[in-house]
């Protein structure tokens, strides 16, 4: 979720997948809006699709829905879309369709968004996790600063050393009084 400068400075796609589907929307100059228009399907449904094509495009429709998970009730909402409004086209990219269109074009889409590029960063700070916990010394349980509870303590080597000589000269932490 969130804003991707690459595409559009103020929009928030609510998933990669969506994002990546406006990278190729931007890639192959289909003009299109954003969850632009909400449908009222009854008193209590409505639907909002992903996308608004305004121009000709390979889906030969005005409206695009993006689905990776498929929530309870969503093929019965958008089966009472399509009735409700006949006259407006809709293609559902589903799994297969998104990765074919990932194949086609996640190495032309320098900034195209994959979960095997995101497991690359995860791993990497990871690592950096893995690196700062090797610059602290565990000091085991204290005292919380409520003086409640024992917690698991962990700090930068140069603190230790300073709260290590407080406790040699008082017997105790500023939180054990």
């Amino acid at each position: 979720m969130g804003i991707r400068p690459d595409i559009h400075p103020t929009i928030e796609f609510r998933s990669a997948w969506e994002a990546n589907f406006a990278r190729v929307l931007n890639k192959l100059r289909i003009k299109w809006a954003y969850e632009p228009q909400r449908f009222f399907l009854s008193n209590s449904m409505s639907y909002l699709p992903d996308f608004r094509l305004d121009s000709p495009n390979p889906w030969k429709v005005k409206w695009i829905e993006i689905k990776g998970i498929w929530n309870y009730g969503d093929k019965a909402k958008l089966r009472y879309f399509m009735t409700k409004h006949p006259n407006e086209k809709l293609k559902v990219i589903a799994r297969k369709e998104y990765m074919r269109l990932a194949k086609k074009y996640k190495d032309t889409i320098p900034e195209w968004e994959s979960a095997a590029k995101k497991n690359k960063e995860k791993k990497a700070n990871m690592k950096k996790v893995e690196n700062n916990r090797s610059e602290t010394k565990n000091l085991g349980k204290i005292p919380s600063p409520h003086g409640r509870a024992m917690i698991d303590a962990e700090l930068p080597l140069t603190k230790t050393k300073l709260i290590a000589e407080k406790v040699k000269k008082n017997g105790r932490t500023n939180n054990n009084k």
